[in-house]
C-alpha cells in the first residue's frame, strides 16, 4: 500500500512537471509572466498589489528565463497597468492580464 501511494504521488509530480515544461515551450516570456501573475491574483479584487513570493532571480528561473528577460517582460506588461517597485507588483486590470496569459483560450 505504501509503495502504491508513493508511486501515485511520483506520477502526479511527473505530470505536473510535464505540464510546466509544455507551458514553457509553447508560451512567450510575456505570456508566462502574465500567467504567473494571474495565478498570484486568484481570489483578489483589482487593483491588486502583491509581493512576489520569490526573489526576481528565482521567479525568472522558475519561468525559464534570464533575469534581464524578466525585466523586459515586466516592461512590456506596463501598458496593461502592471508596475513594479522592488518585489511589490501592482496590477490594475487582472482581466487584461488574463487575456495575455491565456491567448489560446480567448
Amino acid at each position: 500500500m505504501l509503495c502504491r501511494n508513493l508511486m501515485a504521488s511520483m506520477a502526479r509530480r511527473l505530470q505536473a512537471f510535464v505540464r510546466q515544461i509544455e507551458a514553457l515551450a509553447r508560451r512567450s516570456t510575456v505570456e508566462r509572466l502574465a500567467a504567473f501573475l494571474v495565478k498570484l491574483c486568484e481570489g483578489r479584487r483589482p487593483p491588486v498589489e502583491l509581493e512576489l513570493p520569490l526573489d526576481k532571480t528565482l521567479v525568472a528561473a522558475r519561468l525559464g528565463m534570464q533575469p534581464e528577460t524578466l525585466s523586459r517582460a515586466f516592461a512590456r506588461l506596463r501598458r496593461l497597468g502592471v508596475s513594479t517597485v522592488g518585489h511589490t507588483v501592482r496590477i490594475a486590470d487582472v482581466d487584461a492580464l488574463r487575456t495575455i496569459a491565456e491567448p489560446d483560450e480567448g
